[in-house]
């Protein structure tokens, strides 16, 4: 593992007709999906910079950020919200939202995501933002992260 990608490590597939579909163990770069700019805004200074030194972009789909500023405000975004979206970030038509999960040792290398069709998604942002943060704070001190959630 680099540190430069996601791996959706588990899938819960939705039983909507209309819905968005991805399969365990698809490997994306973080700053294309929701868990993935969770991840980022919440590393370690030195760790985000190593990867803005190294990161290329390579635009997926019309919402992918495409420059180092543009991550750079979406991750200031994100430390204000708590929780991160991306809209047609990696693939077209497609709204995400994820909450940090925080290990034992305070470090976020996990995302909890919602993912859905943007009509739908977009619509339903408060709702699944209330709802992964809750579920990433039950998850993180299942972990042992003792700390506030979301981390400072």
């Amino acid at each position: 593992d680099t540190g430069m990608q996601v791996v959706y490590s588990d899938v819960i597939d939705a039983t909507n007709p209309l819905r968005f579909i991805i399969k365990m163990g698809t490997i994306r770069p973080l700053y294309t999906s929701a868990s993935g700019l969770t991840i980022l805004a919440y590393m370690k200074p030195a760790e985000l910079q190593v990867y803005l030194e190294l990161v290329e972009f390579v635009r997926h789909a019309p919402g992918t950020i495409s420059s180092v500023a543009a991550l750079k405000r979406k991750i200031k975004e994100i430390r204000g919200r708590g929780t991160a979206t991306s809209i047609d970030g990696m693939f077209e038509g497609v709204f995400s939202i994820a909450a940090p999960v925080v290990n034992g040792m305070g470090q976020v290398r996990a995302g909890l995501s919602i993912s859905a069709p943007n009509t739908r998604g977009i619509r339903q942002e408060e709702k699944f933002a209330g709802l992964l943060m809750q579920a990433g704070s039950e998850v993180s001190r299942l972990l042992g992260y003792t700390g506030a959630y979301p981390p400072p």
